[in-house]
């Protein structure tokens, strides 16, 4: 199998509000997004998949709606409290707490579209790292 990664840094703000200790509150990183994209056959131009436009989709995506952005739990008691100080006007909510492992698969269901879209039926592997810190991370890979 053929696979290209694309990586990209953001700056996110997040908390868990479940969680004790530090974590429970307001902290922000620098984190490294990963999408990595594998096929059994490449294209006819020898690649598997062309790197700008998907570098392009991607970047475009993240820097709209996570870096720089608050991410919190969709049930966090501090989302209609923080909306007015959130770019883009609230915080970033998901299903769960927001730890790298639930961001990665967040993101995957959000780029497997877009990945499907530029490679159609050659895609065979996608998955999606994010990188809280230089040692810690986490993937979710749904194929």
């Amino acid at each position: 199998m053929w696979a290209v990664t694309i990586a990209t840094d953001v700056s996110i703000v997040h908390r868990l509000h479940r969680a004790r200790g530090r974590s429970h509150f307001l902290h922000g990183h620098t984190w490294t997004i990963t999408v990595e994209v594998g096929t059994y056959d490449l294209s006819e131009a020898g690649t598997v998949v062309e790197f700008a436009p998907i570098k392009a989709k991607v970047r475009e995506w993240l820097v709209q709606h996570v870096d720089r952005h608050v991410l919190l739990a969709a049930t966090d008691p501090a989302v209609p409290r923080l909306a007015e100080f959130c770019c883009g006007g609230a915080p970033l909510c998901i299903d769960g707490e927001p730890t790298a492992e639930l961001l990665a698969k967040y993101l995957y269901h959000i780029f497997y579209p877009v990945v499907k879209e530029l490679m159609a039926d050659r895609i065979k592997y996608l998955k999606v790292t994010v990188c809280e810190a230089e040692r810690l991370s986490a993937s979710y890979d749904g194929l």
